[in-house]
């Protein structure tokens, strides 16, 4: 097996053993496995050679699963097996070096993964696995903010999972996008959402606000009573205000 080093140039790739050498690297299950799964994700499962390589998803796969269990570094760190949520020493608050999910994320917002047919399902392998505390990851922000702005041609596709894995971030950076406010499923993805306190500032949100759909977002929102003691809200109703809508 090649060092990793070697492994990460254009030319690598076309190696017979490419692959398997760096699936061996990223599956040793320690920290070994965490630094080369960050540093191959970085380096090279970008490149467009990379991406076309039929082993290319099983790259990726593997480096999703490279991250550590907490209980295991728990173990490791303190001798005993202790969950991410009953931690009191300390490593729940540093746990994303063993983690891979963020350079995952990075590496599947870069435009030239999304090429690959198999794209939008590792994605959702990702947020799958990223949904727990201790593999938390940007997911919507380095990954499918990026695909909504390139115009990803599935990119609505995506947020029925968004909002059940991350609704704030929802509300917060991709309710303001043109694609978003255009969408005929607006409204209907908005509704379980209104007595969000962040809805008070997103409907608010000058660039909501200057789009023809901002009226409908404002009768949706201004109608749940929950909102109104949020100190965000006068600002929400001086704009109501002002349009005729309180």
């Amino acid at each position: 097996m090649k060092k990793l080093e070697q492994l990460l140039t254009a030319s690598a790739i076309q190696d017979a053993n490419w692959a398997s050498d760096l699936l061996a690297h990223m599956s040793t299950n320690d920290d070994d496995a965490v630094e080369a799964a960050n540093e191959v994700c970085s380096a090279i499962l970008a490149h467009p050679d990379a991406v076309a390589h039929p082993r290319w998803p099983e790259l990726v796969e593997a480096a999703i699963n490279a991250s550590r269990d907490f209980e295991d570094v728990a173990e490791e760190v303190y001798g005993e097996r202790i969950s991410f949520e009953d931690d009191e020493g300390g490593l729940c608050q540093g746990f994303d070096g063993y983690s891979t999910t963020y350079s995952v994320a990075q590496l599947l917002g870069e435009k030239t993964t999304r090429v690959h047919p198999e794209w939008f399902d590792l994605v959702l392998a990702l947020m799958d696995f990223s949904d727990c505390s201790e593999h938390q990851a940007p997911v919507v922000e380095e990954t499918i903010l990026p695909a909504i702005l390139d115009n990803y041609p599935q990119w609505d596709q995506l947020i029925p999972h968004v909002l059940e894995f991350d609704p704030h971030t929802f509300i917060g950076d991709l309710l303001p996008l043109p694609q978003v406010l255009s969408h005929p499923d607006l409204i209907q993805w908005v509704e379980p959402l209104t007595s969000y306190r962040m809805m008070v500032d997103a409907v608010a949100h000058p660039d909501v606000a200057a789009h023809d759909r901002w009226r409908e977002l404002a009768l949706l929102v201004k109608d749940d009573p929950s909102i109104h003691s949020y100190s965000e809200y006068p600002a929400l109703q001086k704009l109501l205000q002002e349009r005729g809508l309180e």
